[in-house]
């Protein structure tokens, strides 16, 4: 259990801020938004792609699946603060960058915290 909240606990501080910065350069809203769109962004990934995705998969596809995940939170993040849209660039370099940190993440993961849980492919 120490190891996934210290797992959790990375990728959360990772995407806050990825969240924090990105949110008010594309947006008008302010970083305590991007924080909470960070945050449940963190809570979704971790539960539907790191824990269920990733022990049965590659990095590869985990990655690509957190990448589709962190689009359509991002997007409806933003949409339910202030209903306006991103630009399909705005949304794919948010989650292109929440990507590349994920590749490094699943390594880290299937290492030391999915090591028991069969065979997470790094």
């Amino acid at each position: 259990m120490p190891d996934h909240i210290r797992a959790l606990g990375i990728k959360t501080l990772a995407l806050v801020i990825f969240a924090a910065v990105l949110t008010p350069m594309f947006t008008d809203l302010g970083v305590g938004q991007g924080i909470v769109i960070g945050a449940a962004l963190s809570i979704i990934a971790y539960a539907a792609v790191d824990l269920l995705i990733l022990p049965m998969s590659s990095n590869t596809a985990a990655t690509a699946s957190d990448i589709v995940v962190a689009a359509l939170v991002y997007w409806a993040g933003v949409r339910v603060f202030n209903g306006a849209d991103l630009s399909v660039w705005e949304i794919l370099f948010f989650a292109v960058v929440v990507g590349v940190s994920e590749w490094f993440l699943h390594k880290y993961l299937a290492m030391y915290v999915l090591k028991d849980r069969g065979n997470a492919a790094v």
